[in-house]
């Protein structure tokens, strides 16, 4: 679950996207990022910044075809991944880590905004951002909506 919310947040990717998302559009070497998106069906392309670069080379080992995988080793379904997203959001919510009615996509301003902050000087393109616990990495912090 890191791997699709931590690639959601840094490069815009809509959950179905992130979750599809192959191994062979990440390039580790160039440090890149390189898909069609489904919505759109056009190519495009990120940096994988140091944070997104950590996450990704932490990840487990796995089979799946994909970037992203269940603890299992397999793709993640849709289906699958609604259901984990939902137990971990209930879950912070309860520990108080974040507001109630957070949801995977939420306001690129705020998450921009948090990246100013840090000096980052090339902010990725403000399309849709994911919602990521502060927790993962230590680096990401909680949007409310």
């Amino acid at each position: 679950m890191r791997v699709v919310l931590t690639l959601c947040a840094f490069t815009g990717l809509r959950k179905g996207d992130a979750l599809t998302l192959t191994k062979a559009a990440y390039d580790a070497e160039s440090g890149g990022i390189a898909a069609n998106t489904a919505k759109t069906g056009q190519k495009v392309q990120w940096p994988v910044i140091a944070p997104l670069r950590a996450v990704l080379d932490a990840a487990p080992v796995h089979d799946a075809i994909t970037l992203a995988a269940t603890s299992k080793g397999r793709p993640w379904s849709v289906s699958g991944f609604d259901t984990a997203w939902q137990r971990l959001r209930t879950r912070l919510e309860a520990e108080g880590e974040i507001e109630p009615g957070l949801t995977l996509h939420g306001r690129a301003t705020a998450w921009l905004t948090s990246w100013r902050k840090k000096a980052l000087t090339r902010a990725p393109s403000p399309t849709r951002w994911a919602i990521v616990p502060k927790t993962w990495p230590a680096t990401i912090h909680v949007m409310p909506i």
